[in-house]
């Protein structure tokens, strides 16, 4: 049995007995959620999810979407006692006027509604070890790295064990993606995780991870054909507050091997970010910078592009450091989940973005916020657009720039009125690849938002 396959069988065994071990009692029962409608009217946005922005050979003018979309999510916690709980999460996702009477996740906005579209999040046994400073979570749950959820941001399936030990906690976990052979974990996609920080003082805190990413599923993927794959991701990271300022960053290494049809390369990847916030007047400035290193050629034998589990393994990972609402993914994001550089590997040509903002609370309910940020490739590659006047790729690797702003009132405690709106001038990388050799007109957004949590 290899190591992995004994690390996913000892945190399994040792899960399932220290929960039998645990007596029936009566159950406490705990509900939270929240409700989300936004409106659009954009030339970006289109209602759709998970997309990069591709306006090659399109018309240059693009078409004005004005749409509404909402989305609940409801928790339910069976909770025994302060050392055993159910979670279970669920969401409903639809658009005004998309459909009804079907059976689809993310649809039955329609007249008549009746859509069964009711989608299971996260469902895992929560529990503290008796007698050790250990908790336990066991099944589909939501995970994030130490990362700012980089390199990986979902639900998955699996087992967690953590624990923190006067200044210093740890974590270790495994994570099944997918498993799809007709012989059961013989051929399946795992993370394996572990992570660590230690409290130095009361001012700064380190950490250090280790993630390895196997994947023995044939086939190929949407984004990149990759048949099969072994990635292991070292990283550090650290986080201090210096007076009126806060700081936080990483560095990221990848290495490994990516197996296409006849064909293996090597890895040998990096990313690295910093952050900033600091009390300036009435509100706080916020600056952020982002690194993820890209390849040019599929021909080499090894590829320097960084690797998130978007790419491989149709699963999520976000960035929202950065506060944009095209640029990179917006926080805000539901069903429409639209963004130039849609994921830190983009689409192996990596990414250089930076942002600076200012959020200020205007009252106690009246807040507003500002912020403008830049991107570009960090190394061209094949999956460039070809300039249509010219017949050959343009030289500049600038994406574009971002500005956005938004103004929010809060209602009511848990009730938020927010507006948004956000401009991209398109860099030089984008010229002349629209229809007839255009240039694609400046990407906009416009968003009206009320957000309510329970």
């Amino acid at each position: 049995m290899c190591f992995k396959h004994k690390v996913a069988a000892v945190l399994a065994a040792g899960a399932i007995t220290a929960t039998m071990a645990l007596p029936a009692m009566a159950l406490e029962n705990e509900f939270h959620g929240m409700y989300r409608v936004k409106g659009f009217i954009s030339n970006f946005n289109n209602g759709s999810p998970g997309e990069f922005y591709e306006p090659a050979g399109k018309d240059s003018k693009a078409p004005t979407n004005s749409y509404v979309e909402q989305r609940a999510r409801l928790k339910y916690m069976a909770k025994a006692n302060d050392d055993l709980k159910l979670v279970t999460h669920f969401e409903i996702d639809s658009r005004f006027g998309d459909a009804s009477y079907g059976v689809a996740r993310n649809k039955g906005g329609a007249l008549g509604a009746d859509e069964v579209n009711l989608e299971t999040k996260s469902i895992y046994l929560d529990f503290n070890i008796p007698a050790t400073p250990v908790n336990m979570k066991v099944g589909m749950q939501p995970w994030e790295d130490a990362y700012n959820g980089i390199f990986v941001d979902a639900d998955m399936a699996g087992v967690l064990a953590s624990s923190r030990m006067n200044n210093t906690s740890l974590a270790l976990g495994w994570f099944r993606f997918d498993d799809k052979g007709s012989i059961a974990g013989k051929e399946a996609r795992d993370l394996l995780i572990l992570d660590g920080k230690y409290q130095v003082n009361k001012d700064m805190v380190l950490g250090g991870s280790y993630y390895l990413l196997n994947d023995d599923v044939g086939g190929t993927n949407a984004i990149r054909a990759i048949t099969k794959e072994i990635a292991h991701t070292l990283g550090v990271n650290a986080a201090a507050t210096m007076g009126i300022a806060s700081v936080e960053g990483f560095l990221l290494y990848q290495f490994g091997n990516l197996e296409g049809p006849g064909t293996q390369r090597h890895l040998n990847a990096f990313a690295g970010s910093v952050a900033a916030r600091a009390k300036v007047g009435p509100g706080s400035i916020k600056t952020s910078f982002l690194y993820a290193s890209g390849e040019k050629s599929t021909s080499r034998s090894t590829s320097n592009a960084f690797q998130a589990v978007e790419d491989i393994d149709s699963g999520a990972e976000h960035d929202y450091e950065s506060e944009m609402r095209m640029l990179r993914k917006d926080k805000f994001a539901g069903t429409t989940d639209n963004a130039i550089v849609y994921t830190i590997n983009n689409k192996d040509q990596g990414v250089i973005f930076g942002s600076i903002g200012y959020d200020v609370a205007i009252t106690d309910k009246l807040f507003a916020d500002a912020y403008a940020g830049f991107a570009a490739v960090a190394k061209e590659n094949a999956n460039k657009p070809t300039n249509l006047n010219t017949g050959v790729k343009n030289s500049s690797n600038y994406l574009g720039t971002e500005i956005n702003a938004e103004i929010g009132y809060k209602l009511f405690d848990n009730l938020t009125a927010r507006l948004q709106g956000g401009y991209i001038f398109l860099g030089d990388y984008f010229k002349g690849v629209a229809k007839n050799g255009a240039d694609p007109d400046n990407p906009y957004t416009t968003r009206i938002m009320m957000v309510y949590a329970f």
